[in-house]
């Protein structure tokens, strides 16, 4: 997982949130029935802080609730609900945009990038990709994961010197980052999330809200410097 950064006069926080959870995932059983993940972070520019999902989340799988397809293990985890698989605010409020203050998120397993299957690429709000899963004891490919992945990115703007370049309270960010973003379709577990990370952003205040205002802008706004 690599993160690179691509900062008019605002004063704004931003946050970002992938939420990952699953629909009909499909793994090979692993010793004591867990599926792990992990992840690392290359923060080029040093202006965000991330975290990959909490290790104390896991989901627990009985083989006698699996069937079997082609010789494999398959399990039904979506009753299981949803977890955070990445999340990440700026360190302190920004006071202007540009180069470096939105971020570019890429996934890949084992070096490799997600097969995705819905959803056309990993940039988009909504996407639904799969992962060999491999037995950590030998290396071989156990299985496959499927999955679906949401995200999103909020941004809140503070006083405006020059004139109003962003509307009032939280707004959903569409452009490179997150593309395709519709704030009628965003789950509302990330959403309310989302508020919670721009209130961790250092120096949160001076006019800046969390309220919801149901507006998309475009990411060039922010990036424009």
């Amino acid at each position: 997982m690599k993160i690179t950064h691509h900062y008019k006069s605002i004063i704004s926080a931003l946050a970002a949130l992938a939420l990952f959870y699953s629909a009909a995932p499909r793994a090979g059983i692993l010793d004591g029935g867990e599926i792990q993940f992990h992840g690392l972070v290359t923060d080029e520019a040093q202006k965000w802080t991330w975290q990959v999902g909490s290790p104390d989340q896991t989901w627990a799988v009985d083989t006698a609730d699996a069937r079997t397809e082609s010789g494999q293990l398959v399990f039904d985890l979506r009753g299981k609900g949803s977890l955070p698989f990445l999340e990440g605010h700026l360190y302190e409020v920004a006071e202007r945009g540009g180069p470096g203050f939105t971020p570019f998120i890429t996934f890949s397993s084992n070096g490799q990038p997600f097969s995705v299957t819905a959803g056309g690429s990993t940039t988009a709000q909504h996407f639904r990709a799969s992962v060999p899963v491999r037995n950590p004891e030998n290396g071989h490919v156990a299985g496959q994961l499927s999955f679906t992945l949401d995200q999103g990115m909020a941004v809140s703007a503070g006083h405006q010197e020059d004139g109003a370049v962003l509307p009032a309270g939280m707004s959903l960010v569409n452009g490179q980052s997150v593309s395709g973003v519709q704030a009628g379709t965003l789950p509302q577990w990330l959403k309310s999330r989302l508020p919670s990370l721009l209130m961790l952003n250092r120096g949160f205040g001076n006019g800046m809200s969390t309220a919801d205002n149901g507006q998309v802008i475009s990411q060039s706004v922010l990036a424009d410097g």
